[in-house]
């Protein structure tokens, strides 16, 4: 591969890469306030803290586990077109 063609894949890729640093920054913003507004905004204790922190690593893993079973059924085009509706 030569300079100018890496280049070019690199001027490619930048802007994917800041879209998706964006959506990791903005969904990762959430997580500090969660246990904050669950314990003092709602007054719930800390073991339903506990209970609301870890659901999102559960849901995590389950919607890797689904969306990665849906790819290899309907390929990756056709599962983004599904997923964008």
């Amino acid at each position: 591969m030569n300079r100018e063609t890496s280049q070019g894949a690199v001027a490619a890729l930048i802007p994917i890469m800041g879209v998706v640093f964006i959506a990791f920054l903005i969904i990762g913003m959430a997580m500090p306030v969660l246990p904050l507004h669950v314990h003092q905004g709602l007054g719930l204790g800390t073991f339903i803290v506990g209970l609301v922190a870890g659901s999102q690593f559960a849901a995590a893993l389950l919607s890797v586990r689904v969306g990665g079973s849906q790819r290899s059924n309907f390929g990756f085009a056709r599962l983004l077109s599904k997923s964008s509706i």
